[in-house]
């Protein structure tokens, strides 16, 4: 068991910054797997964490919670959306990092979760169609 526990943290010291954000996803997915499960043994809305941590579409919902314009970026609804997002990640990553630093990547996700927010607030702003 203890040599287990010598290989992950061994990798986790030299993953490079695409596979730490792939960690970091895992490690929020599994927290909010694990909330899931508590809010249905305490008889609370299972749903409280995302709601929390997700981005609202209304504007006015986002006043209140400014943090979801860079917390949504880390949640994933289910298995196969994070599956195929550390996928997509895992080798666009790599690829990105052969040409690119590793503050280039940073900025550019981070980035990229702020922008992609702004326009998905944005969008349900100006076109109420989306709404329902």
């Amino acid at each position: 068991m203890n040599t287990i526990k010598n290989k992950i943290q061994y990798h986790l010291k030299t993953a490079n910054i695409a596979e730490q954000f792939i960690y970091i996803n895992i490690a929020v997915f599994i927290v909010t797997l694990l909330f899931r499960v508590f809010s249905q043994l305490m008889n609370w809305d299972e749903n409280l964490f995302m709601n929390w941590f997700s981005l609202p579409s209304n504007l006015t919902s986002f006043i209140s919670q400014p943090w979801t314009l860079v917390s949504y970026g880390f949640l994933h609804a289910d298995f196969l959306h994070i599956l195929f997002n550390s996928i997509l990640l895992f080798y666009i990553g790599n690829l990105f990092l052969d040409f690119f630093s590793k503050r280039d990547f940073i900025i550019y996700y981070i980035s990229g979760i702020v922008v992609g927010g702004i326009v998905y607030l944005l969008s349900y702003s100006y076109f109420p169609f989306l709404n329902g």
